[in-house]
């Protein structure tokens, strides 16, 4: 009974298109998950990702040094598709490939 409740789903994570692994997560993660537990598990080394109360969501302003501390310019693509909500609205799927892209140029 308890395996159910506690189902791990596996998250495939790159960063500007370069994988950097394999992320597992419970059934009720969202995509802001992703990044934390990646965080957790020193898959990237650093990740500055804040709560926005204008957009409802979490805004990710740094991965491993590359972004703005005051800035938002990442954004992200799930199974090649950017979503139309912020990554805390949006829920996990297993085998989900996600991609999280600094637009800044």
């Amino acid at each position: 009974p308890y395996t159910t409740l506690f189902r791990s789903l596996n998250v495939s994570l790159s960063v500007n298109g370069n994988h950097k692994g394999t992320v597992p997560l419970a059934s009720n993660s969202n995509q802001c998950d992703v990044l934390t537990q990646a965080l957790k598990l020193g898959i990237i080394n650093e990740l500055d990702m804040r709560y926005d109360t204008v957009f409802g969501t979490y805004g990710v302003y740094k991965i491993d040094g590359e972004g703005e501390s005051g800035t938002v310019w990442w954004t992200y693509k799930v199974n090649g598709k950017s979503p139309p909500v912020g990554c805390s609205l949006l829920k996990v799927h297993d085998g989900d490939s996600v991609n999280w892209q600094y637009i800044k140029s």
